[in-house]
């Protein structure tokens, strides 16, 4: 099938999930969409010149869709998929247009991934899917009693050609840690969770590693938090880098942005994927989705549950193992490819 996906800014999943329907046959054609304002000209286009009436988001948008119209008149798809968690309409327009255009009714489906309320002024265009995949739980209601539309749960996945277990000499490219965390530090829960961690492996002799992307002036800007600042390792947080991390830590904790309510993020799949031993908030996505906590990962609810948490994985390492290896095994059929496998089936088949 000619299959068309637009996506949001969402890292490079949007990439990886094209990827991954090209595996199971499909003939892809990928259009992504992302705020350019990074960088000195991001700065110029989005606030500077803002400040003088320039509305540099609005531009971009615009240009998106006139350059996607395009690919889709060329391409012609049979079905599309729309990867959304961005706060802006990005898609509605050229799904219309090229309907009305060619009188043609494409199976189309949306898979959400954020949750609705991080969603700025709702969903648009409600009608143009036939189908609704979420990652958050709680969603699957706000769907139905809002708008009347019978969402599905579908939990995000994870990219097989990046994660998974490594050998010894594969892992010894990256110095074993007692204690790893991956992740942005944008969040005070995260600061909150991370300084407590850090003040620990200061007095104890634990050796912890906090990868996060680049943080200008981190002396001040994180001057409330003067212990995780010794641990701090800045820059890109690629996928081969990520997987060597959870190969080769103890034990990977993975702690989720005050947003989530029910969901999980990428890296529950991917440090599981990767044969790593994840502590992590319970959440009702992970039951939802068959992993069992105590089983397959650990969970902790608070600063005095996560130390036990932490005791019991480095006086029981044997212990400690089986149930990172329980979890390993059940993320076989998570990845982005089973995804893509199910997408098919449930709405791009027959």
């Amino acid at each position: 099938m000619k299959l068309l996906i637009i996506s949001g800014f969402h890292f490079d999943y949007g990439l990886t999930v094209a990827k991954a329907f090209e595996g199971v046959g499909h003939e892809v054609k990928f259009c992504g969409y992302s705020i350019r304002n990074k960088g000195f000209s991001g700065f110029l286009r989005y606030s500077l010149l803002g400040r003088l009436g320039y509305k540099g988001q609005n531009a971009d948008r615009l240009k998106f869709i006139k350059e996607t119209k395009k690919i889709v008149s060329d391409f012609q798809p049979e079905g599309i998929l729309v990867l959304r968690g961005t706060k802006k309409d990005f898609y509605s327009e050229i799904i219309t247009d090229y309907k009305e255009r060619f009188n043609k009714r494409p199976k189309t489906a949306i898979w959400l991934l954020d949750e609705i309320r991080q969603i700025q002024g709702g969903l648009t265009s409600l009608e143009l899917f036939d189908k609704w995949f979420v990652i958050e739980p709680t969603d699957i209601a706000v769907l139905k009693e809002k708008w009347g539309i019978n969402g599905e749960f579908l939990l995000t996945g994870y990219d097989s050609d990046y994660y998974r277990a490594l050998n010894d000499d594969e892992k010894s490219q990256e110095a074993i840690s007692d204690i790893s965390f991956v992740g942005t530090l944008g969040q005070k829960i995260r600061l909150t969770y991370l300084e407590h961690l850090a003040e620990k492996a200061w007095k104890n002799n634990l050796k912890l590693l906090v990868v996060t992307g680049r943080i200008k002036f981190p002396s001040i800007r994180l001057k409330e938090y003067p212990y995780l600042q010794k641990y701090l390792s800045q820059g890109d947080c690629d996928h081969p880098r990520n997987n060597r991390i959870y190969n080769s830590s103890k034990v990977n904790l993975n702690i989720h942005t005050d947003h989530s309510i029910e969901a999980v993020n990428s890296r529950f799949l991917e440090i599981m994927a990767s044969g790593g031993l994840q502590l992590v908030e319970p959440k009702e996505a992970q039951v939802l989705a068959g992993f069992e906590p105590g089983k397959d990962f650990l969970t902790y609810t608070g600063l005095e549950d996560l130390d036990a948490k932490l005791k019991f994985v480095f006086d029981n390492p044997e212990k400690a193992r089986e149930i990172a290896i329980s979890g390993h095994k059940k993320t076989k059929n998570h990845s982005f490819l089973c995804r893509a496998k199910y997408i098919t089936e449930s709405v791009f088949s027959g």
